[in-house]
Parts: structure tokens; C-alpha cells; sequence
């Protein structure tokens, strides 16, 4: 049933009245309960359900995909985006298409963290992400990193960041958190976190904080298979879980959880994102979550290899989530649309569970001004508009994101092999152009694309001359780095190791000298971990984010 058909209208939402009071009037409540009221069955469950899009525009498919389901939301990936202006007109279609169809607007989302996890590579700030912010321990550098770019995204169209990673990374075996981590240190996890979400909130785009109750000791990676995290309530209160409750005091508006099971805890081997006890019990009940609670992708292997998928949203509708997200649009959509539906009819579900996400869902759509009511107390659609002062915020995305890059390069190791000497032949090993191409060299210092190339050097060299070989690397694999260490050892040549992606392999292996660290690959994160190699600036000591050297 449509509701409320309409078309988009001029609508400035002030920042005031978004942080104290949008979404909460008497009146909105009223006008809430009235659109809960006309909504059927079918399109309450299809607001609980984020799906990803096909293609870069609108198409046959995906308008059917709208009209038939409705969702509440959608999620986007690289393959959907192009430049800004074709970023635009895709979120304007969509939301039109689903205005027409259902009445409301939807979640525009995907995974911007910055670093090595982006979907745009255009229209916004390249900022270096999560580890690197953690390095550098700056509250206002990360306030203003999500403050920016939740500006950026909602100019685009995009209205929710699934965003920042709340995880503490103490594994180093960790295979799929690591950098997209703040870190090791608890503290320096729920500081930045607290100091993004504010930002990027702010900015009325909704933060994600992912992954409850806490992925970040995982030696599994998730989109493979079920992860177990093989420890006690004990050890979950006084560790992971204090990211996620400092955020949500401070209003985290969404939670993502994850697919790992807590044997300790549950006595079995289902993930949290189908355990009452994690959703309904600690995390609305215990941790007093308002916002809405979001699954991570339920295509993962953690889940399809587990349970069949439309059992898996199932039990997590009945455990306390509000919004299915999936990585494909297709088949697996309609088994969990159909699976649900079926759940409230047969009472495995009931109607209250569906209405209380339905409610969360549309109250948190009004206070981030993706719909708004008019005078006829029709629903629309207001333009984003930029609050005063918000121009001059955005001016200052590139001197953030310098900041943040060079401030982030860091060392372990000897301090010695940080400067130039002119006593000492420095060489490069790099396959990275940018890198390369920002080094600044003395004449006696060499470039050498490959490490068959660095050998040939280090034999043209005079038997008694001094030298350092720097290796640089986006993926730290401590058995390349030990057989260059072997060859470097046949001449007692200090070996400098450069890491722009995890470092963590390498740091455990000890097969270096120094090890000097960038947490991101981004140009600017590069170009200033060239200039630390160059000794144009001393890179800062790390002795929190990261392991001591084993």
C-alpha cells in the first residue's frame, strides 16, 4: 500500500535543531505512529532489509528490486560508483523510485573507513583511516576526518557510514581487522571512536560502529567461515565491549554485529548476530542501545556455512535486529523477505518485534533529515543543505587529511636508520611509483624497482662500504622480508623494512632492523612515508597500537 505519495521538496535542517531536537517532538511521534499505522506487513519487513544495488544507475532491475520489496535501505560498493555527478543522480533515483513506490526514502550506505577499505575514489577525502587516526591520538584531527567526510557523503547522497570500526586489534593474527582498527589499546579505541562518531554525526550522517560485541581478537576471517572467540563474559566486559558502550552514551545512532560465536558465553556456536543474549539481553537491555542494530553481511560464510540464510535473518530478527544487510540483490533477498514474512505469520516472530524496528528505523530517518514532514504532514524529501559554517569545514579536508597521514608514520626499531648519512649508501627497493617518485635521495643513494635489482647494486659496491637497503611493501609477509633478510646478512647490510598495509606479521617475525609504518595506502600516506624515508621529518616512536617485536 502507498503511502503518502510525494515529491521532493527544499527543506534546510539547522544543525540546532538536528542535535537537540529533530525527530523527538510530540507531533512527529504522532505523525510516526500514523505512517506505522498504514504500513502492510510486507513493507515493515522490507524497511528491515539493506540490500546491495546493481550497477552505476538506475535500471529494470533494480526499479523492480525497489517496487517489489521496498527496502528500507541499500548498500553500495565500488562497482557502483563513478564520478561525483554520477553518484548524485544515482542516490536522487533511487530515492525518487522509492518515495514513489513505498512512500519513504531509504539508508544510502556503504563501507568509507578510509585507508585500505573505500568505495569512492572520487567526491571525497582520501583520508589514510582507522589505525592510522589511532597512531596519531588526536581528538580534533578525528573529529574533524568524520566531520568532513560525513559532509562529503551526505552531499553525494549518501546518508549512512558504516563506520568506525570499534574492534580492539590484540590479535596480530587478525586477518581481516587490523588496520581498520584504532589499535591495541583499549583507551585510544573508545577515544577516537567517540571523536569520529560526533563528527560524522554531526555532519547528519549516520555512524556504524562495528563489530559487536568485538571482532578485533579473530584469527578468522568472517566472510570465510565462523569465527570463535574462545574466551569468558569477564574478559568481554573488561575488553571489547568498552568502545561500544562509551559510543553509545556518547549517541552512536547504529550497531553492526558480527558473525562469531562465544561458546563461553552461550554455551554453543551461534554468532552474536543470531543471540538474543547479545542483542536483546546486553546490548538493549544491559548497554541501554536505542539506535538501530544492523547485521554485517549475512552472505558471509560465517553464516551461509552455518545455517540456511533465511533461517539466519530469522533468528536474527527474534534476537533484536533491526536490518538485514546483504552483498548481492538477487535470490537470497527473496528467501529472507519470504522467510520472515512467514515467521510473524506463524508466531516465531511477533508483530510488536517487527513494529519496534519499524519505529527505530523511521524515527532515525527524521532526525537525520532524510525525510521530513510538510505543513499537510505529507512525508518528503529535504535537499541536504549546508548548515553555517559547514563550507568552511570542508575547506579544510586536505590540510586533515596531511595532517593525519604524516603525523600516523611510525617506527619500531633503531632510530639511527631514520636519517641519511652521507657515509652510507642508502638503497630502495619499491614497486610503488608513488613512493618512489617522493623520495628524496643524495647522489651516492640508489632506486631499484625489484630486489633482483637491489642485489646487483649491493655487488657493484665496494666490498667495505657502508649500507642500508630499505624494502618497501604494502603487505608485511614475514617469509619475503626473511629471505631478503638472509641475502642482507651475507653483507651485514641493516635491513629497514616499509610497511604502508598491516604490519603486524612482520613485527612478530623480528626479520628487520627498523620497521617504519603508515597504517594506510593512500597517495598522501605514501608520499609522506617516502618523505620519513628521506629523513625530510622523524617519524613518531609506536609503542601502543602494535606488539613489541617477538
Amino acid at each position: 500500500m502507498k503511502i503518502w505519495k510525494t515529491f521532493a521538496s527544499l527543506f534546510v535542517l539547522p544543525l540546532l535543531i538536528f542535535i537537540v531536537c529533530a525527530g523527538n517532538s510530540k507531533r512527529d511521534t504522532a505523525l510516526i505512529d500514523d505512517i506505522l499505522s498504514s504500513l502492510t506487513l510486507e513493507q515493515k519487513i522490507g524497511q528491515m532489509m539493506m540490500p546491495a544495488v546493481p550497477g552505476k544507475k538506475m535500471t529494470p532491475q533494480l526499479d523492480a528490486m525497489l517496487k517489489k520489496y521496498s527496502p528500507g535501505g541499500v548498500i553500495f560498493f565500488g562497482f557502483n560508483l563513478g564520478s561525483p555527478d554520477e553518484v548524485k543522480n544515482f542516490t536522487s533515483s533511487i530515492q525518487e523510485r522509492s518515495i514513489e513506490y513505498s512512500g519513504i526514502p531509504v539508508f544510502i550506505s556503504m563501507d568509507q573507513e578510509g585507508g585500505r577499505v573505500k568505495r569512492l575514489t572520487q567526491g571525497v577525502t582520501q583520508f589514510p583511516g582507522t589505525m592510522a587516526a589511532g597512531a596519531v591520538f588526536d581528538e580534533k584531527l578525528t573529529y574533524l576526518w568524520g566531520r568532513i567526510l560525513g559532509l562529503e557523503l551526505r552531499l553525494l547522497g549518501v546518508n549512512m557510514n558504516l563506520t568506525p570500526v570499534l574492534d580492539i586489534n590484540d590479535n596480530p593474527d587478525n586477518p581481516v581487522i587490523n588496520t581498520r582498527s584504532f589499535g591495541a589499546d583499549i583507551d585510544t579505541v573508545s577515544i577516537m571512536g567517540r571523536a569520529y562518531i560526533k563528527g560524522q554525526q554531526e555532519s547528519r550522517c549516520i555512524s556504524v560502529g562495528k563489530h559487536f560485541p568485538g571482532l578485533g581478537n579473530s584469527n578468522v576471517d568472517t566472510h570465510l567461515k565462523l569465527t570463535i572467540m574462545d574466551f569468558d563474559m569477564k574478559r568481554l566486559e573488561d575488553v571489547e565491549l568498552k568502545p561500544f558502550d562509551d559510543a553509545i552514551k556518547d549517541g552512536l545512532e547504529c550497531i553492526m554485529t558480527t558473525h562469531s560465536a562465544f561458546p563461553q558465553i552461550l554455551m554453543n556456536r551461534d554468532s552474536a548476530t543470531i543471540s538474543p543474549f547479545f542483542l536483546t539481553e546486553l546490548l538493549r537491555e544491559k548497554m541501554k542501545f536505542k539506535g538501530l542494530v544492523l547485521t554485517d553481511d549475512m552472505e558471509m560464510g560465517a553464516i551461509t556455512k552455518e545455517l540456511p540464510i533465511g533461517d539466519a535473518a530469522v533468528k536474527s530478527v527474534a534476537a533484536g535486529a533491526d536490518i538485514i544487510l546483504l552483498s548481492t540483490y538477487g535470490a537470497n533477498m527473496e528467501k529472507i523477505y519470504t522467510s520472515i514474512i512467514a515467521a510473524v505469520k506463524d508466531g516465531r516472530i511477533s508483530q510488536q518485534r517487527i513494529d519496534d524496528s519499524a519505529r527505530r528505523i523511521l524515527e532515525t530517518k527524521l532526525k537525520y533529515g532524510i525525510f521530513s514532514f510538510d505543513e499537510n504532514k505529507k512525508i518528503v524529501q529535504p535537499e541536504f543543505l549546508l548548515a553555517d559554517g559547514e563550507k568552511e569545514i570542508l575547506k579544510k579536508g586536505k590540510n586533515v587529511n596531511d595532517e593525519l597521514s604524516k603525523k600516523s608514520i611510525s617506527y619500531r626499531g633503531n632510530a639511527a636508520f631514520l636519517q641519511p648519512s652521507e657515509e652510507t649508501v642508502r638503497i630502495f627497493v619499491s614497486n610503488s611509483s608513488v613512493f618512489t617518485n617522493k623520495l628524496s635521495l643524495d647522489k651516492n643513494d640508489i632506486k631499484a624497482a625489484d630486489f633482483d635489482s637491489a642485489v646487483a647494486a649491493i655487488n657493484r659496491l665496494p666490498k667495505n662500504a657502508k649500507c642500508v637497503l630499505y624494502v618497501y611493501s604494502y603487505n608485511s609477509n614475514p617469509s619475503y622480508f626473511k629471505n631478503i633478510r638472509s641475502v642482507s646478512q651475507k653483507r651485514n647490510i641493516p635491513l629497514v623494512a616499509v610497511i604502508s598495509g598491516d604490519p603486524f606479521p612482520l613485527l612478530r617475525s623480528g626479520a628487520y632492523d627498523t620497521i617504519i609504518m603508515s597504517f594506510s595506502n593512500t597517495t598522501p600516506s605514501l608520499e609522506f612515508l617516502a618523505q620519513a624515508c628521506s629523513g625530510v621529518f622523524l617519524p613518531q616512536l609506536e609503542t601502543k597500537l602494535l606488539p613489541a617485536k617477538q
